[in-house]
């Protein structure tokens, strides 16, 4: 049977994991975060290890450096009490495979530990970085510096269940990067699910989300089913989401929470595995303080922030794109052109 390892000096956090992942059926041990927990993790041949603040030995983390280097099959999840998004990307670039915030959760845990033992561990990611152009598969056209890293970023996040909040200017790719982190996780042969939040009335936004039964208002004619439940076990890429209204603010921090949908004009929820990455222009911390945007939500969905640079900011991509859009529309008119002359690029 897979062992599973707990190192944390949170007694609570400790028996409160145990308990519920006991209750799943694994083996669980527990470890103090002592100078040992490193050599303990490391020789128990154990499958996942989660890992408090503490463990992790300070700045840099050298102890999960340590862990990946001596036991590389084992999946690190961090946990943490300050929810600093800083750290979480610290965490997840030095080799964490999860990274979750205290309270713990114990329903996301659950769904980190199955993953974990069906094979999906952030290796994966790796391996496929290594054999493939990433930005080519994804859509992703660049060579500069600021756009291979942050693809070498996406490439390792996309391995866990973060929630992803993508910020850039418009039209610099965000639904791309969106796609990017489907298309690289475990979840690539699911459903990926694009929706424009400025594009729906509130009613309209939180059917399309949650789905309605019918009646549930005028024009509801049938039941319908929300992208929420249409991605279970997907990606759900939410754009704009600086202009959802506060109190559909509200039931979107819910779902977060919980994981439950209940359908507009229904009675009944349903537990959905939803991977949520959200994209805005707006700087959300803003928005926070001129009170347009809820904190609680803000903290949840930029658990993993990443930003897609303008392309006035890594403009060595210009003749890349050029020749992209080049080859792309003269293949549209039927025609062969290969070339653009170094006058014309200049």
């Amino acid at each position: 049977m897979p062992r599973i390892l707990v190192v944390d000096d949170d007694r609570n956090v400790c028996t409160s994991l145990a308990i519920a992942l006991r209750s799943e059926g694994h083996e669980i041990d527990l470890c103090p975060s002592d100078q040992d927990a490193v050599e303990t993790a490391a020789n128990g041949g154990y499958r996942i290890v989660f890992m408090g603040e503490y463990a992790l030995g300070g700045e840099g983390y050298p102890a999960l450096a340590a862990l990946r280097e001596r036991s590389p099959g084992t999946a690190v999840v961090v946990m943490s009490g300050e929810g600093s998004v800083e750290d979480a990307v610290a965490a997840m670039q030095r080799g964490a495979s999860h990274y979750v915030h205290k309270p713990i959760q114990i329903g996301e845990v659950v769904k980190i530990v199955d993953r974990a033992l069906s094979g999906q561990r952030p290796e994966v990611a790796g391996a496929l970085a290594a054999g493939v152009d990433i930005g080519a598969a994804c859509g992703v056209i660049g060579q500069s510096p600021a756009i291979q890293e942050l693809l070498e970023l996406v490439s390792k996040v996309a391995q866990t269940d973060s929630t992803v909040l993508v910020h850039g200017e418009t039209g610099t790719g965000k639904e791309l990067i969106g796609r990017a982190l489907h298309q690289l996780s475990p979840r690539r042969d699911r459903v990926f699910c694009a929706v424009n939040s400025a594009a729906f009335p509130e009613t309209l936004l939180e059917s399309e989300l949650f789905g309605h039964r019918r009646g549930a208002f005028t024009g509801a004619s049938n039941n319908k089913k929300g992208l929420f439940e249409h991605a279970d076990r997907g990606t759900v890429f939410l754009d704009e989401v600086a202009e959802m209204p506060l109190s559909m603010q509200a039931k979107l921090l819910r779902f977060l929470q919980t994981g439950e949908i209940r359908a507009v004009g229904g009675e009944s929820t349903r537990y959905v595995d939803v991977r949520l990455v959200t994209a805005t222009n707006k700087d959300l911390e803003k928005e926070v303080a001129a009170g347009r945007f809820r904190e609680d939500l803000y903290y949840r969905l930029a658990v993993i922030p990443l930003t897609v640079p303008p392309l006035r900011e890594r403009p060595e991509d210009i003749p890349v794109l050029a020749q992209h859009f080049l080859r792309r529309f003269a293949s549209r008119q039927g025609k062969s052109i290969d070339v653009i002359e170094s006058a014309a690029m200049d």
